[in-house]
């Protein structure tokens, strides 16, 4: 509003002038007491207001029920919830009483009334949560309690680690183990196959994969140089290549080795599905 609109608002022009008297200046009255009041858009004053909520002319009245009372079950005194059966006096009495009581027992020992004996309903396959099995350490000859689902996934099941350490030692051994290439790990390299080689061909291949791609510097380790012709004897840089680890065993066990045990894993996680390796 501008300066004009508002200068012509004053005085007798304003629609709500009230023959120059203003709101705070009026006084207001009560129409059913005559008392004074502070503002004339009530009704009526407070006193007469609370009256009104008295007794039958309160809309609450009738439908509120009375409250229930609650007591203290030592002395009598009324509680404030019924979830308190006891007074706070009472209750401190009572909580004192318990702790001395407490003391002064001792369960320790011969005095625990459960000394020396036992469940014989529950030890042992009479527990419903008893899984295990009987069974002899093929090592030690040992009798000894395993799980059973350790025994259906296990071929050999053994009493320690000790044991299971020998029996691999047993079963893997020479053309026992799954990886057995016809001893070519006994076969000695050549004299030139020196550590100064090796790093001459990482130099060479910029220390990465030649198949994967993999750079030594994000591989935390050495990367392997492999023979391409798969002779130890022959340490020519023609017949030598960079390799990762998993690429490297690629190369001398195939690829067809990696997807028979890739499969062999998905198989014990329960998957239907299995990709083979590219």
């Amino acid at each position: 509003m501008g300066i004009k609109g508002s200068l012509a608002k004053i005085g007798t022009k304003n629609p709500s002038y009230k023959h120059g008297l203003s709101r705070k200046s009026l006084t207001y009255f009560c129409p059913k007491c005559g008392g004074q009041m502070s503002k004339g858009t009530v009704k009526q004053c407070r006193e007469c207001y609370y009256k009104t909520l008295k007794g039958a002319g309160n809309p609450m009245f009738g439908r509120l029920k009375l409250k229930k009372k609650y007591y203290c079950i030592d002395c009598g005194k009324e509680v404030s919830s019924k979830l308190y059966k006891r007074c706070q006096s009472c209750a401190s009495k009572k909580n004192w009483q318990n702790s001395e009581a407490l003391k002064n027992r001792n369960y320790s020992g011969k005095n625990n009334p459960m000394f020396g004996k036992k469940r014989p309903e529950m030890l042992g396959s009479n527990n419903p949560n008893w899984n295990s099995e009987l069974i002899i350490c093929p090592i030690c000859g040992q009798r000894f309690y395993a799980n059973k689902s350790k025994i259906k996934n296990t071929k050999n099941t053994c009493c320690s680690l000790k044991c299971s350490y020998k029996l691999k030692e047993v079963t893997y051994k020479g053309k026992r183990n799954p990886n057995w290439q016809d001893g070519k790990s006994r076969e000695p390299y050549a004299q030139n196959w020196t550590e100064q080689l090796k790093e001459q061909i990482r130099k060479r291949d910029d220390y990465t994969c030649q198949i994967c791609n993999k750079k030594q510097k994000n591989y935390n380790r050495k990367l392997h140089v492999h023979h391409i012709d798969k002779n130890r004897q022959n340490n020519q840089l023609s017949n030598l290549k960079l390799l990762c680890r998993s690429c490297h065993s690629k190369e001398h066990r195939g690829i067809e080795w990696h997807n028979m045990m890739y499969q062999s894993r998905l198989k014990k996680m329960e998957v239907e599905t299995c990709v083979p390796i590219a």
